[in-house]
């Protein structure tokens, strides 16, 4: 009788299951919980169901932006693997004496000042579908060192290469035929280009066309965000911009002729009123004055003092984080006070303009002085307890026309403009 059928086989609960593993002459017997197994089971479905659903949306959000991209990528390959297998017809031709030179060379002189414009326009359409989806904010939750969240959108580089004209070095399906024995072939060649050209011209205003939704659909967006933090941005006032410059071209007047230019004039209202909201957005106070998750340890409104045990309006927000944090300004602007402030302790305060400012108490040093400008997600010192504190924490205030207002709407404001700009 072997061993296996004197040793009886031990009883296992059901309420695990058990798997085995042995290596040589060691074993292991790991116990698995049902509850647990048949979980994990149920949880594969609903992971896939998310990553389903999450690419679905990143594929449709850039899809009209990649196709403009990807057209006219396309286009311009095409145009100068045509124009080069003219210019080698054109050569050979007239080696044969069969081509009336000054004709054909001026047909393709047109034909070349057509091309140019039309890649003219198409990066006029690349950078309108840029500045479109431009993200004029950062998150909230900015990570540690950032300097500055203006949010510009991180788009991969748009740029294109012009093919050598060899036509070697040209795709296959590109490469023409044979080069024409008569002059009317390559008329023929020449026309079949200019219908061609003619309709990229078409696809570019139909792809200006689809750019008019997004546009209003942006400016909507940050119309919205501005009322949320409970301002009215027609009352607001554009301030100067700084460190830029450069010649004044119109757009209407940049390639904007016959239906191209009529398409452009019709989504240029949208475009200046998302310019100037971007505007409005850098100076006002809609990031968080600290990076990462915000921990409030005392709220907006009426509170118990904590020194005098009696009631008291908190005319800001405390948060709470570890002695020496960097306080970043939640808007760019102008610091007006950067010293010992009373019971604010060692405090900045930051006029952005139109009555709105912003105060950080209680810091344990100071980044800034008075005078000076700075950016959003600048640092403007380093959390501390001085001051009436009872503790390491940032007092963040938000002030209208000198009378203080719950920081709250300008945050969930801001949070709003970064899950909308979050893929």
């Amino acid at each position: 009788m072997s061993i296996r059928q004197q040793v009886p086989r031990p009883q296992l609960p059901r309420t695990h299951y058990f798997l085995t593993i042995s290596h040589g002459v060691r074993m292991r017997t790991l116990a698995v919980p049902r509850w647990s197994a048949h979980l994990t089971l149920a949880l594969v479905p609903v992971l896939l169901t998310w990553t389903a659903g999450a690419s679905l949306y990143i594929g449709l959000h850039d899809q009209i932006l990649a196709g403009i991209m990807a057209q006219r990528n396309r286009m311009q390959l095409g145009y100068e693997s045509r124009l080069a297998n003219l210019h080698a017809r054109l050569d050979q031709a007239t080696s044969h004496g069969l081509l009336d030179q000054q004709s054909i060379a001026r047909k393709i002189s047109a034909l070349n000042q057509r091309e140019t414009m039309l890649e003219r326009r198409a990066t006029l359409l690349s950078s309108l579908a840029r500045f479109v989806d431009h993200r004029p904010t950062g998150s909230i939750n900015r990570p540690d060192g950032a300097t500055d969240a203006s949010g510009a959108s991180a788009l991969p580089d748009a740029g294109w290469r012009k093919p050598k004209p060899e036509s070697m070095l040209l795709p296959r399906d590109l490469r023409g035929p044979a080069a024409p024995a008569t002059t009317r072939d390559v008329l023929a060649a020449l026309q079949q280009v200019k219908i061609n050209e003619a309709t990229d011209a078409i696809n570019q205003v139909t792809a200006l066309k689809k750019l008019a939704g997004p546009a209003v659909t942006a400016a909507d967006r940050l119309s919205r965000a501005i009322r949320a933090a409970g301002l009215d941005p027609t009352q607001l006032h554009l301030k100067p911009m700084r460190n830029i410059g450069g010649p004044f071209i119109p757009l209407d007047t940049a390639e904007g002729d016959g239906n191209f230019g009529h398409e452009i004039a019709a989504v240029k209202g949208s475009l200046v009123q998302i310019a100037k909201l971007r505007r409005l957005m850098h100076y006002l106070p809609l990031s968080a004055p600290l990076p990462g998750h915000l921990t409030v340890t005392s709220p907006f409104g009426m509170r118990l003092d904590p020194f005098l045990d009696r009631m008291s309006l908190h005319p800001g927000m405390d948060f709470h984080q570890a002695f020496g944090s960097a306080i970043h300004a939640t808007g760019a602007g102008k610091v007006v006070i950067a010293r010992y402030w009373g019971g604010y302790g060692n405090m900045v305060e930051i006029d952005h303009g139109d009555g709105i400012m912003t105060r950080y108490g209680h810091m344990s040093r100071l980044n800034v002085a008075e005078g000076q400008h700075v950016v959003r997600g600048q640092v403007l010192g380093f959390i501390g307890s001085t001051g009436r504190s009872t503790g390491p924490h940032l007092h963040y205030e938000v002030r209208l026309n000198g009378v203080a207002v719950n920081p709250a709407p300008f945050l969930r404001a801001g949070t709003m403009l970064a899950a909308t700009d979050l893929h």
